[in-house]
C-alpha cells in the first residue's frame, strides 16, 4: 500500500484498499489465507512525521491446536505505523510494515472454542465429540 505524501490534506484522509501483502497462501505450514487482506489506514501528516493508524482483516484456515479440527477464523490486527518524512519523500510504500505485523499478530496456538477438551492421549478420541472409553486416571487433558 503506498501513501502519496502530497495527496494528504491538512486534516488527514482515510484510505480503504484490498490487496496482497506478500504474504504466501500457506503460512508455516498451519495457517492458509482464504480471504483477501482488507486494509483500513488513517493517515495524518505533520511537518516531518506521518502517522498510520491501520486495521487489518481477512479470513484463515488452519486446525485447532487441542483437538485437531479444521477450523476457520477472522484476523483481525490494529496498529500505528509512524515514518519520518524529508523534502524529497514523494510516497511511503508501508506493505512490508503491513506484513511483518500481520506476522505478529497471529496467534501463537490455534484453537477451535476455548472449552475445547482435545484429545484423549491414550486413545486419541475427539474429547469435545463425547467420552473416550479409557479409565478416568489412565488420561489427562492436554492443555
Amino acid at each position: 500500500m503506498k501513501i502519496y505524501i502530497r495527496r494528504i490534506p491538512p486534516q488527514g484522509i482515510t484510505l480503504q484498499e484490498q490487496e496482497s501483502i506478500g504474504l504466501p497462501d500457506n503460512l508455516s505450514g498451519d495457517i492458509k489465507f482464504i480471504a483477501p487482506f482488507d486494509i483500513s489506514a488513517k493517515v495524518d501528516k505533520t511537518q516531518d512525521t506521518l502517522l498510520v493508524e491501520t486495521t487489518v482483516k481477512s479470513r484463515f484456515q488452519s486446525f485447532c491446536f487441542r483437538c485437531l479440527q479444521d477450523i476457520e477464523k477472522d484476523l483481525c490486527c490494529s496498529f500505528l505505523l509512524d515514518y519520518t518524512l524529508d523534502r524529497q519523500t514523494d510516497f511511503i510504500d508501508i506493505t512490508e510494515d503491513l506484513r511483518q505485523e500481520v506476522i505478529l499478530g497471529l496467534p501463537s496456538l490455534i484453537i477451535c472454542d476455548e472449552t475445547c477438551k482435545g484429545l484423549c492421549p491414550k486413545c486419541g478420541n475427539n474429547l469435545n465429540e463425547g467420552k473416550c472409553l479409557c479409565l478416568p486416571n489412565d488420561t489427562k487433558k492436554i492443555k
